[in-house]
């Protein structure tokens, strides 16, 4: 062997030796292309690789994502990555020394922005806490919301002015018109801002004359308030419940929004029951309450009670009125209890006696009984009290 090839044989040797001495750095991510980070003791600022004396030919290869070099440095170091839409990971220590290989790899979480921006490249929409193929889930983004296809078809009909009857889209005026046709040919007519019926209507009408004049006829309303009870389960309405507290049938007449009237038998109630409850929209009512004169039979009670009690009869005939408003989600009382002390008085006299039930005991005699005659001279003598026989002393 020539010097020669001594020489370059030697040479080759002492690169392999030196090579194999060496530290071995990979580090990989996740996405990849993320630059690779330093800190000596694991604390900010994080600098990018590489530490000075080390390897300097890493610098001409690069530091991002996947990396690879080897050096001769030996000591030990915290290691991260980052990359632009990502959270930089939580730094990872690595310890170079010689004859030594490392390997780390790193999970980058996206930001939202990123996660957001990704998806919608690739068509999905943001819908109930995921990200969904819209085709799949039915839905589309309107105004910046994601929502139902047939929800944002509803919202692009109102949004040009159009209103819905029946299942189809129809201007304002047009939808009226329909509606109006409609209603005619089930009989029923606008009133109060409701569609009913003539009979309806014509009730209504009734009541509202009627209190209109009594309230005419009035000089101030003597309608007790009404009390407030509670809230209702009916959102939309206002519950009442009225009471007759008199001895005559009286009739409750309300006059507003719904106009209504009840009949209510002396010493009862309506509305108080859920199957015969009272709902009345809200607003301001005029409430009339007029005695009628009979009894729950509809007997005339001046009829029934004479001329002697007619005084006190006229007065309770007397109607009442206020005006008073009721809101919806509230529960009403409403009680009369009338000008009528001479009537239930003499209804009290009118009504049956209750039964009485006289019950005979029977007595029994008990025959006295005499006790035998002491001597006088034994009343000084002393008794035994013990439990023998002792008797008297001699």
């Amino acid at each position: 062997m020539t010097l020669k090839n001594t020489i370059g044989l030697a040479a080759m040797i002492l690169a392999a030796g030196l090579f194999s001495s060496c530290t071995r750095l990979k580090v990989e991510s996740n996405p990849p292309g993320a630059r690779l980070m330093w800190s000596r003791d694991g604390l900010e600022p994080y600098r990018p690789w590489p530490p000075n004396g080390w390897d300097t030919a890493a610098s001409k290869r690069g530091n991002v994502t996947p990396f690879a070099t080897t050096g001769l440095f030996q000591d030990t170091f915290f290691l991260t990555v980052e990359k632009e839409g990502y959270r930089r990971p939580l730094p990872k220590p690595v310890q170079l020394y010689s004859f030594h290989r490392e390997k780390v790899s790193f999970e980058l979480p996206e930001l939202p922005e990123t996660t957001t921006a990704r998806m919608k490249a690739m068509g999905k929409l943001y819908y109930r806490g995921e990200w969904v193929d819209p085709e799949v889930a039915g839905v589309t983004e309107f105004e910046g919301v994601v929502m139902p296809k047939a929800e944002a078809f509803r919202r692009a009909q109102l949004a040009q002015g159009l209103v819905e009857y029946k299942g189809e889209w129809y201007t304002k005026e047009v939808a009226e018109q329909k509606l109006r046709e409609d209603m005619a040919a089930q009989g029923l007519m606008e009133f109060k801002g409701r569609w009913v019926s003539a009979q309806q209507k014509a009730l209504e009408e009734s009541v509202d004359k009627e209190v209109a004049g009594i309230k005419v006829g009035k000089t101030y309303p003597d309608l007790p308030a009404p009390k407030i009870i509670g809230a209702s389960t009916i959102t939309d309405r206002a519950q009442v419940q009225l009471y007759n507290s008199t001895g005559q049938r009286v009739r409750f007449l309300f006059s507003g929004p719904q106009s209504a009237q009840f009949e209510i038998d002396p010493y009862r109630s309506t509305g108080v029951k859920i199957e015969d409850r009272i709902l009345l929209p809200a607003g301001r009512y005029d409430i009339a309450v007029v005695p009628t004169g009979k009894d729950a039979s509809g007997r005339d009670l001046a009829t029934i009670l004479g001329d002697a009690n007619s005084a006190g009869l006229e007065l309770s005939k007397k109607p009442v009125w206020a005006s008073w408003p009721i809101a919806n989600k509230t529960q009403y009382s409403f009680n009369y209890t009338g000008l009528e002390g001479d009537l239930q008085e003499a209804l009290s006299d009118f009504n049956a006696p209750p039964p009485q039930i006289k019950i005979d005991v029977p007595t029994i005699e008990i025959p006295e009984i005499k006790l035998p005659e002491e001597n006088e001279s034994d009343k000084y003598l002393p008794r035994s009290t013990g439990g023998g026989g002792g008797g008297r002393r001699r």
